[in-house]
């Protein structure tokens, strides 16, 4: 079942949408829950989307009992981009479509998630609220990345799609100094062979999600708890993401499987 909700962000200035599939095999009990960026994509049919509601059901009990809570993203691009970004950064942007200057609102982002979204979800469904995952693509990604630095004591697993890590790399690398991945159950992430995003070439991405593996790695996590899959030819798009996210979600709840 779907239902779709919306709360204010005083943080951020907005209302914000989202949507949850709650599994109906599941909704007697608590379940871990799975907080995921660009949300509208989890329940979007069609080749741009996950479906996961009718994916479930036409491959009943592959997917873990989860939560799902869909974060609906801004649809103004360069908002988006504002409000997935971890810091404020200024770019010479080439003539690329890009922001010149990002005044990165990402931390407010993730209060919103901690101290108004999680204690709703918690308050209205059955959770398990210290099994708390985070996701997202491309800077959604970049985003839970940080999240799960800053907040490791809340965000339990991770998966990442096509993360958007390039343009942000030194100032992650900072971060994760202050950082430690021991309590991080799982994480997954892939990358494409062929992606690329607005500012970064290819191999720059696969460079920089290669050194945030290297970096979790570095920092307790072991290599039973990280999966890195490359996806031959996957590009920067959901299209490529929809066919990796069943395997990806089942992969961060092996254990609750």
């Amino acid at each position: 079942m779907v239902t779709r909700h919306s709360l204010p962000s005083p943080q951020l200035g907005r209302e914000i949408s989202f949507q949850i599939y709650q599994p109906e095999r599941g909704a007697e009990r608590p379940l871990p829950v799975l907080y995921f960026y660009d949300g509208d994509v989890v329940f979007r049919a069609g080749p741009a989307g996950f479906d996961l509601p009718a994916y479930d059901a036409a491959h009943p009990g592959y997917l873990p009992e989860v939560l799902v809570v869909g974060i609906e993203s801004p649809k103004d691009r360069w908002q988006r981009t504002a409000e997935f970004a971890p810091y404020t950064k200024a770019f010479d942007t080439h003539g690329a479509d890009f922001e010149p200057l990002v005044h990165g609102r990402g931390e407010a982002l993730l209060r919103w998630v901690l101290d108004d979204l999680k204690p709703w979800v918690d308050g209205h469904y059955p959770t398990d609220a210290a099994d708390t995952a985070l996701g997202g693509m491309s800077s959604g990604a970049l985003n839970a990345m940080y999240g799960a630095m800053r907040h490791g004591g809340v965000f339990r697993r991770l998966l990442l799609h096509g993360p958007a890590f390039n343009l942000w790399l030194p100032e992650l690398l900072k971060t994760a100094e202050q950082a430690s991945f021991d309590r991080l159950r799982y994480c997954y992430m892939d990358i494409g062979t062929e992606d690329a995003t607005r500012m970064s070439a290819k191999a720059d991405t696969m460079r920089s999600a290669l050194r945030m593996r290297d970096e979790l790695l570095a920092r307790g996590m072991d290599s039973e708890r990280l999966k890195f899959h490359v996806i031959p030819d996957g590009t920067h798009s959901p299209a490529t993401w929809r066919t990796t996210f069943p395997d990806a979600l089942r992969w961060i709840y092996q254990d609750r499987i």
